[in-house]
C-alpha cells in the first residue's frame, strides 16, 4: 500500500491538529483523545494554505489528489516569480514532478491544504 493511499485511508474522526511546523518537510501532527498520534510529512512542497481559521481543529476527512487548485495556484506563482523553467531546486524539486494536493478538512468546513510531491505517515 503507497503512502497516499494510507493517508487517504485514515479515518480522521475523533482526531485534531496537535500542530503543523514548516522546516524541509510540512509535517502536521495530529491526535486523538485516547492519545494517539499520527504524523503525516509533505517535501518538496511548494504550497500550503491555511485560510479562515477561528476555533475548529477537529478532522471531517483526508484526501490526496493529484492535482488541485493550490496546486495550480501555486505553479503559477512560481512561474511568475521564476520563468516558466525555474532552475531545479535541490536535488530533487523540478517543475515536471508529478504534484499532489493534502486536503484536511475540518468539521467547520475549512481546510488545511499542502501542494507538494510526496508523502509519509508514522503512527505513535
Amino acid at each position: 500500500m503507497s503512502e497516499i493511499e494510507r493517508i487517504n485511508g485514515f479515518v480522521g474522526t475523533d482526531w485534531a491538529i496537535k500542530n503543523i511546523s514548516v522546516s524541509d518537510a510540512i509535517t502536521i501532527v495530529l491526535s486523538e483523545y485516547r492519545g494517539h498520534r499520527a504524523t503525516i510529512s509533505c517535501y518538496n512542497f511548494i504550497g500550503f494554505s491555511f485560510v479562515g481559521y477561528w476555533d475548529e481543529i477537529i478532522i471531517d476527512f483526508i484526501k490526496i489528489e493529484q492535482g488541485g487548485d493550490l496546486v495550480e495556484n501555486s505553479l503559477f506563482e512560481i512561474k511568475k516569480l521564476y520563468g516558466s523553467s525555474p532552475l531545479p531546486a535541490g536535488e530533487s524539486k523540478k517543475m515536471e514532478n508529478k504534484w499532489y494536493q493534502l486536503n484536511i478538512k475540518l468539521i467547520d468546513g475549512n481546510v488545511v491544504k499542502v501542494a507538494c510531491d510526496r508523502f509519509s505517515i508514522e503512527y505513535d
